[in-house]
């Protein structure tokens, strides 16, 4: 089932934002990170030095229809530097495969379940800098 709520680097699925390195999604496939249908979430890839910060959203066990997933770069607290851009995301499969991949920010991934499974958006990071951004999922069709 999808999910309800959504549960943000900048929230933690609270009503207060907080700084945006207050937490971190993993980059593991889990469910602690989540995005509901429709909801934006909001998230900081923090400067690895060297390693691009990767972070994880499940979707949960999504219907059959046509989707639209979509990352931007989007600074949600002005007073943190934010120097980079996201380099890719990806719609990552229930057993880890990347279904599809985007770099950049310039296009969504559109893409179509034929069977319920539960699916993530993974976000990549610059290997230098940090970047903020915002993150959603939509139903588009049956």
């Amino acid at each position: 089932m999808a999910y309800q709520y959504t549960i943000d680097e900048r929230s933690g699925g609270t009503l207060w934002s907080s700084s945006p390195d207050y937490r971190d999604a993993s980059n593991l496939l889990n469910s602690v990170y989540t995005l509901a249908e429709g909801s934006i979430g909001y998230g900081n890839l923090s400067d690895g030095f060297f390693s691009a910060d990767q972070d994880v959203y499940s979707l949960g066990i999504l219907a059959t229809g046509h989707y639209t997933l979509g990352v931007d770069d989007f600074t949600w607290d002005w007073g943190d530097w934010d120097s980079g851009s996201v380099s890719k995301f990806s719609l990552i499969s229930s057993n880890g495969y990347a279904l599809d991949t985007k770099y950049g920010t310039f296009s969504d991934i559109e893409f179509t379940v034929t069977n319920p499974d539960t699916y993530y958006a993974q976000i990549i990071g610059p290997a230098y800098g940090e970047a903020q951004y915002s993150v959603k999922y939509d139903k588009t069709g049956e």
